[in-house]
């Protein structure tokens, strides 16, 4: 049986809809934006797109929720408490916080007060999102844990000021897609420990709602471009383990896989996590060729030197789970979330 057409390659509904606002068509961002509160996610674009197009898709969001009622926000919901701390630095005009808010609304009123206050302070949200970079970090989060979150934490802070995460959750993986969980759980749950982890700023880090391995995913770094392109970022950047970061450097000396892991390196800034398989020097030395045959820039990220994040993995807290060890469990998954962390 054949592959469906969105997964060779052709474009999945959400990057149709990143195609049409990248050339300023809006109506259907708008609507993507509408459709995402009623399937219990938040509309991020609106946080991350270029400044050229927050007012059009703003004023176009506008008009969509005029339709709509305002309904009324779960005062026990992750994201709701995270807006309720951004709320009065928003209404003061502080671009920052009302960059955010799209990104952990949860209601037709709460989006409406947002696009309201954006385009009330345009100029200062314009100006605040001008230069902003975007590293890209995607993952199957099945589940999202504390490594993940420290991972990105020390990227964004080897990146420096001004770079933002793009988090994505993959949908069909090669290998893992009999087994993982529908997109939507994981993504949704994916939004609500992102924004609350006490490692991170919600400002500085986005889920996007984009999904990995189908459409332009499956042919090379398109996505990756078509989002840089949206977001205003003038360099594809993303985050790689050193595992796979050495496995095609070395496809790349052998003359193997030119087309895909060629393409990861060209015209990008790769941020490399080491693993523990790899030493420094081999990464180090790695990322010296890189630079020189392709001119792309690597950023090596420190190595964390604590034991629980560098322990934390998924696949061991669905053993833990599965064997009834629950408080280890949520202490890899939650350490850094204490109101979202079980009460047991």
């Amino acid at each position: 049986m054949s592959a469906p057409v969105e997964q060779i390659g052709n474009p999945s509904y959400e990057e149709s809809v990143l195609m049409a606002l990248d050339e300023a068509e809006y109506d259907p961002a708008a609507q993507w934006a509408v459709d995402s509160l009623a399937a219990g996610k938040s509309p991020g674009i609106l946080s991350i797109v270029r400044a050229d197009l927050i007012g059009g898709l703003a004023f176009h969001l506008h008009e969509a929720l005029h339709t709509h009622e305002p309904g009324e926000a779960n005062p026990h919901h992750p994201k709701t408490r995270v807006y309720n701390r951004l709320i009065t630095a928003a209404e003061a005009g502080d671009p920052e916080a009302i960059s955010t808010l799209p990104k952990v609304a949860t209601t037709a009123g709460q989006l409406a007060t947002t696009v309201e206050l954006t385009l009330d302070n345009l100029d200062d949200v314009r100006e605040w999102r001008q230069g902003h970079r975007y590293v890209q970090f995607i993952g199957s989060f099945n589940p999202q844990h504390v490594g993940h979150r420290s991972t990105i934490r020390d990227t964004l802070t080897a990146a420096g000021e001004g770079v933002n995460g793009l988090v994505q959750v993959v949908q069909n993986h090669p290998i893992k897609k009999d087994s993982l969980p529908p997109y939507i759980g994981r993504f949704r749950q994916g939004e609500q420990k992102l924004y609350s982890s006490t490692l991170l700023n919600p400002s500085e880090v986005t889920m996007l709602d984009v999904p990995l391995g189908l459409g332009l995913a499956k042919r090379g770094a398109e996505q990756i471009r078509l989002i840089a392109s949206v977001t205003g970022d003038e360099k594809m950047r993303w985050l790689v383990g050193s595992d796979k970061f050495m496995t095609d450097v070395n496809n790349v000396r052998a003359g193997e896989q030119l087309d895909k892991a060629g393409a990861r390196f060209s015209g990008v800034h790769l941020y490399v996590a080491r693993r523990d398989t790899q030493t420094t020097e081999e990464i180090t030395e790695g990322a010296d060729y890189v630079r020189g045959r392709f001119g792309a820039d690597v950023t090596i990220v420190p190595e964390t030197t604590d034991p629980l994040i560098i322990q934390a993995a998924a696949s061991k807290i669905r053993a833990m789970r599965a064997e009834g060890r629950h408080a280890e469990a949520d202490e890899m998954e939650y350490s850094d979330l204490p109101d979202l962390r079980p009460r047991r």
